[in-house]
């Protein structure tokens, strides 16, 4: 999976795979709110200009409301069908010399980080890693250039892992051996 990106005297220590439960829920949540926020902001907006007098009958309410649950729902295929191509090119590895995540919807995207350039990491377990038993987080990796924003989102992270202080350590190991 890594090898057109591995350098000579390179190592793949361990290669990971996102926890598929965690990444459907993750998506799954994104989605509903964001249906529900936008369905939400057309009712209201349409209902408004019907209690203005804007619009005179109710079918026209109605199409306007079946217009907008029709692309919601073509927004929900469309998420879900990129989500699952995206969920089968995602693949997170580290070698003896750096991070590398592969990624991509359509094409395949790889991202390195040199164990050198790494200046900060951390362990993010929310609430749906709770819920779903704990035992899946995400770890993210930041240097001078890409530092880990407040946001949570990172270009560097491996997310939705399994045993993520576990793994954390595994790699706090092969940066020990890195460094010798």
């Amino acid at each position: 999976m890594f090898n057109d990106i591995i350098d000579e005297n390179e190592e793949i220590i361990a290669v990971l795979k996102p926890n598929a439960r965690k990444f459907r829920w993750n998506v799954g949540l994104v989605l509903f709110f964001s249906i529900v926020v936008f369905n939400t902001i057309v009712a209201l907006m349409v209902w408004g200009i019907y209690e203005d007098g804007g619009i005179t009958d109710i079918c026209s309410v109605w199409l306007t409301v079946i217009i907008a649950g029709g692309v919601s729902l073509l927004a929900i295929i469309k998420v879900i069908f990129l989500a699952s191509l995206a969920f089968r090119k995602r693949y997170y590895a580290y070698s003896n010399k750096r991070i590398l995540i592969r990624s991509g919807v359509i094409g395949v995207d790889f991202r390195v980080l040199e164990y050198k350039l790494l200046g900060a990491m951390t362990v993010n377990v929310n609430v749906i890693d709770k819920i779903l038993g704990g035992k899946t987080g995400s770890i993210h990796f930041g240097s001078a250039s890409s530092p880990i924003p407040h946001t949570g989102m990172n270009a560097f992270a491996f997310n939705h892992v399994e045993k993520p202080y576990e793994l954390l350590r595994e790699i706090k190991k092969a940066i020990g051996k890195e460094e010798r």
